[in-house]
């Protein structure tokens, strides 16, 4: 059985700078998943490890959000009354699953110190396009953001429909870069799920209010399809859920810090 060390050395020997900082941070991270699945007794010992050191953070102070940049995930169909699509069992909505999804997303950015994430999951605004207006303001309001990206899943009335997509302003280039990095992320960590790819959004197409009405750059993230049987299948389990919110703060660290 190869030990950590042999599985970091061989993994990281080609890399450099911050591709080799996710890659230790992957491979620690799937190990310690692992441990914790195999043992489960270990979970209280987890848990009362992270709140020792997120309070020792607090009183040191050893963590600034001063002079990072913001980075806002978003809550797609967070506007009152409007909870998006429901699942293909009809079990769960749109902005229920991506609410817990972002909430990880940010809890793993927050860690990391490396950016200041704001999660926004309640929009302003009786109609579509005051939601957009509203939460443009707010993002307006915000200093150094790096990224706006609103979590989504897909919903088709054909059910074959499937896989992952992610949206950006077809004039963008930094919005082409980042969706084509979010995109391979999702193909390295579910790479049995159809890649859609990035796509280029114009005027008056789906999600283009968002992305061009917002002025730093801005993602419309579709993991899967909830309106497909085998997408929810992998996408209601705890892990898949988990290693989505994974997959999204390494695709977010790499896009804003490269």
């Amino acid at each position: 059985m190869q030990t950590l060390t042999t599985i970091a050395k061989e993994a990281l020997l080609p890399l450099t700078g911050l591709a080799k900082t996710m890659a230790i941070y992957r491979i620690l991270s799937k190990q310690i998943e692992k441990l914790y699945e195999n043992y489960p007794a270990l979970h209280t010992h987890r848990d009362v490890t992270l709140h020792l050191l997120e309070k020792a953070q607090e009183q040191e102070g050893s963590t600034s959000s001063e002079g990072l940049p913001t980075v806002v995930i978003a809550v797609g169909h967070s506007r009152k009354h409007d909870e998006g699509a429901t699942t293909w069992d009809g079990s769960t909505s749109e902005h229920g699953f991506n609410l817990k999804i972002a909430t990880q997303v940010c809890e793993l950015l927050e860690q990391s110190g490396l950016v200041k994430p704001v999660l926004l999951s309640k929009y302003g605004g009786k109609t579509y396009s005051q939601a957009i207006k509203w939460l443009s303001d707010k993002v307006n309001s915000l200093s150094d953001v790096a990224l706006v990206a609103e979590l989504h899943f897909n919903s088709s009335s054909n059910n074959k429909a499937t896989g992952h997509e992610f949206l950006y302003w077809h004039s963008s280039s930094k919005g082409a870069a980042i969706a084509q990095t979010f995109s391979a992320k999702m193909c390295e960590t579910f790479p049995k799920l159809q890649d859609r790819g990035a796509k280029p959004i114009k005027k008056g197409e789906r999600g283009s209010l968002f992305l061009r009405k917002l002025a730093p750059v801005c993602l419309l993230c579709e993991p899967f399809f909830g309106s497909n049987l085998s997408d929810w299948n992998t996408f209601k389990d705890q892990k898949a859920q988990r290693e989505l919110a994974t997959s999204y703060f390494e695709a977010i660290i790499e896009s804003v810090l490269s």
